[in-house]
């Protein structure tokens, strides 16, 4: 939260690392020196300890939570492929979910939770590019809290399954952006903006937030706990695009490897691993319905993004 201090660190890093560049040594990893300890001081007084990790109270009064499998398929029968986006089948069939599962069901990649016991196989069907796709859901546990919960590694590993995705669907449904990694998460309103001076004297903008990872597991006694994590994520402001030169590739190796967010969307973040100069926005690809699709009609349709250098 202090923007200072966030200045103060990251000038210290630039000096740092611009230090460490005029060593002549091979090696270019900066290391901070110890500071030299006293032997002669004794501290005689209590030392309060803080965690992030608070422990979680079950109650066996709970009504059970109920998991389920789906498959995905397509009009033969065949599992859909891993890489096939899903969403839009669920998507059309959340009225008939909700009608079998209740309005409280959750859905995350191909397991369902809910209250409400279905034991027979709930088959629904959508129609999605002028094709039939199908859901097959069927019951695998029902998750009850007692005494034995947390000692069957099936069981317990379901229901902690569950209370994960739970904590970040809440995350979702309040505004926080996935950080792409395991239960982390940042809001957009937390933004700071920092400028600052690089090692070669170039003006760079950060724009920094608040960023909260939480994550429930067991620990020594198979006691129920939830850990609960801040820090920061650092954003660059300027475009990649400004980064690449397509005369010379200059930037290229600067680039990969790099992680960068989207602006549009739900704003995601992804890794360059790779650059292709022989195609153009109006090269095609095949969408998850098998169909070729120019990039920038893609963008178009799915964003309502217009691209203005087709070349």
């Amino acid at each position: 939260k202090n923007k200072t201090i966030l200045q103060h660190k990251y000038s210290l890093y630039n000096n740092m690392i611009s230090m460490d560049r005029t060593q002549p040594t091979t090696n270019s990893t900066a290391v901070a020196n110890k500071p030299k300890s006293n032997p002669e001081f004794k501290y005689r007084g209590n030392v309060t300890l803080a965690s992030n990790i608070y422990g979680l109270q079950t109650s066996s009064a709970h009504k059970p939570i109920y998991q389920y499998h789906i498959r995905f398929l397509d009009s033969d029968g065949m599992d859909l492929p891993s890489e096939f986006r899903t969403f839009p089948i669920v998507k059309s069939c959340q009225t008939k979910l909700s009608a079998e599962f209740g309005s409280d069901y959750i859905i995350s990649d191909k397991f369902l939770w809910a209250f409400k016991k279905v034991s027979d196989r709930f088959s629904a069907c959508a129609n999605y590019g002028n094709k039939p796709y199908y859901m097959e859901i069927d019951l695998i546990y029902e998750l009850t809290v007692n005494k034995d919960t947390f000692t069957s590694n099936e069981k317990a590993g379901a229901f902690l399954q569950y209370l994960n995705v739970w904590i970040d669907n809440y995350y979702q449904n309040n505004g926080y952006i996935s950080s792409n990694r395991k239960a982390s998460f940042y809001h957009p309103n937390s933004k700071e903006t920092i400028e600052s001076t690089n090692s070669f004297k170039k003006k760079v903008t950060f724009d920094v937030f608040q960023k909260i990872k939480t994550s429930i597991n067991l620990y020594e006694g198979n006691t129920l706990k939830l850990l609960i994590a801040n820090g920061s994520l650092v954003h660059r402001v300027d475009s990649v695009l400004t980064q690449i030169d397509t005369k010379n590739h200059k930037f290229n190796n600067g680039i990969l490897g790099c992680v960068v967010m989207a602006t549009y969307g739900k704003k995601r973040t992804y890794r360059i691993t790779s650059i292709n100069y022989d195609e153009t926005p109006l090269s095609t690809f095949k969408n998850e319905r098998g169909e070729a699709i120019a990039y920038a009609d893609y963008f178009k349709n799915r964003y309502g993004l217009k691209i203005k250098d087709l070349k």
